[in-house]
């Protein structure tokens, strides 16, 4: 939880997200889409204003499984990248839950989606996916301790018009990838100051 400033510079508490998981079935993707609107319903539970749950989810495609053979695992995520494709272009999730719990969602289940596959952004295949998991962790620590990714803090990422967009075959623009950003911590510079 962060403290997030509002009208006026008051403060107002919220929440910064990260959901990862796996595109090409199995226990993620089915949970991917689901997670992220019970937390945006969680958020509006606890009175946090949607703008101030901000969601970042993170999908790894069937090359990140670097030696895995499953032939479903394509088919698996080409029906979970569609199945995201209406979540955020068309909003509006309702779902009923055991013991009566019924949430309803407006908004898009993310703000923000990425996905990684085994191909760096240099076209270097990575040997398993030892190394892309840490790639991922890398792109996390750099969102949750920059500005990157927030919305009109900073211009670090692609604008928000580009990635609310939608193509004329009614494709939502909403996917963002990993690329050269990175962030160093110079532990004995700090140290001495």
């Amino acid at each position: 939880a962060v403290d997030c400033a509002a009208d006026g510079g008051r403060a107002q508490h919220g929440l910064n997200v990260f959901i990862i998981g796996g595109t090409g079935g199995g226990s993620g993707s089915p949970l991917l889409i689901e997670s992220a609107y019970l937390i945006r319903a969680l958020c509006d539970d606890l009175g946090i204003q949607s703008e101030f749950c901000h969601i970042t989810g993170i999908g790894l495609l069937p090359q990140a499984y670097v030696g895995i053979h499953n032939p479903a695992i394509y088919p698996n995520a080409g029906a979970f990248l569609k199945e995201l494709n209406h979540a955020m272009t068309h909003g509006n999730f309702q779902s009923r839950y055991p013991g009566n719990r019924t949430i309803a969602v407006r908004e898009a289940p993310f703000d923000i989606f990425y996905v990684l596959d085994g191909v760096s952004e240099r076209g270097q295949t990575w040997a398993g996916l030892e190394q892309v998991t840490a790639v991922c962790a890398q792109a996390v620590f750099l969102q949750m301790v920059s500005q990157l990714g927030r919305s009109g803090d900073n211009a670090f990422d692609n604008l928000t018009s580009v990635l609310s967009g939608q193509t004329d075959d009614g494709f939502g623009t909403f996917l963002g990838s990993f690329g050269l950003g990175y962030l160093t911590f110079e532990a004995p510079a700090v140290a001495d100051l």
